[in-house]
């Protein structure tokens, strides 16, 4: 599957793993997923200072409690809270292509409705009080 940059796409958190990128070891979490076509990818959350209060704000917002962010098995409560987690992942395009770049919880609530009755047709326009105006 191609990625398109502002789109979203669905998947389930398989695991994080806490990594270190690049010449400057820069530590981030790495979501691995299971899109929702069968096939795997990962979203990188960064721990820089600059990052973390983003990172930790969306492992809370995904189901973590902030107790769970502390301590020495810290990853292993991450995981155990955020394995098997449905999410929605955005694609953003950089200069190695589109990516997926962030993670939320799918929207809940509300189902479109097709082909039902106008709610309108019911209301008789006299039962509709004059502008107080």
């Amino acid at each position: 599957m191609k990625y398109e940059d502002g789109q979203y796409y669905d998947g389930k958190i398989i695991g994080i793993r806490h990594k270190k990128l690049g010449e400057r070891e820069t530590q981030a979490l790495e979501f691995a997923l299971e899109m929702s076509d069968g096939r795997q990818d990962s979203v990188m959350k960064f721990l820089s200072p600059n990052a973390l209060p983003y990172t930790k704000e969306r492992l809370v917002d995904l189901g973590c409690q902030p107790s769970d962010l502390t301590g020495p098995d810290w990853l292993r409560k991450i995981n155990a809270k955020l394995e098997g987690v449905d999410v929605r992942c955005k694609a953003k395009a950089n200069d190695k292509g589109v990516r997926l770049e962030d993670l939320y919880l799918p929207k809940t609530g509300g189902v479109v409705i097709e082909g039902a009755a106008s709610p309108f047709d019911a209301v008789a326009d006299d039962n509709i009080p004059p502008h107080a105006w």
